[in-house]
């Protein structure tokens, strides 16, 4: 099963009255600065870095999952840039995921 079956798989079960702000994070390809805030922070501090590596802010409700944090391996540290900005791109959430973007004609 594919990253972006699981996801709207489960958007559909959430309760959420705005679908679509359900992501997935990789915090282990972060640079190691937001590695360790991601790690830290709490509060306003870490929503904020939430929004600036994914360009959403997190939901906070009662019993509401806004995020997957998904594990990589860790061989994928060792990764170059490139190779991490690539995976990041297909794999981790931004204000549009890959999935959600909508081509033009």
């Amino acid at each position: 099963m594919t990253l972006q079956t699981r996801l709207a798989k489960l958007e559909a079960r959430s309760p959420a009255r705005d679908p679509g702000r359900l992501f997935f994070l990789l915090p282990d390809l972060w640079p190691a600065a937001d590695r360790m805030a991601f790690e830290t922070l709490g509060g306003e501090a870490f929503d904020d870095l939430i929004a600036r590596r994914t360009g959403v802010r997190p939901v906070r409700e009662t019993g509401r999952i806004w995020a997957i944090i998904t594990p990589m391996p860790a061989e994928a540290r060792a990764w170059d840039a490139t190779t991490k900005a690539v995976f990041l791109e297909n794999h981790e959430t931004r204000p549009l995921a890959p999935w959600q973007r909508k081509e033009t004609p």
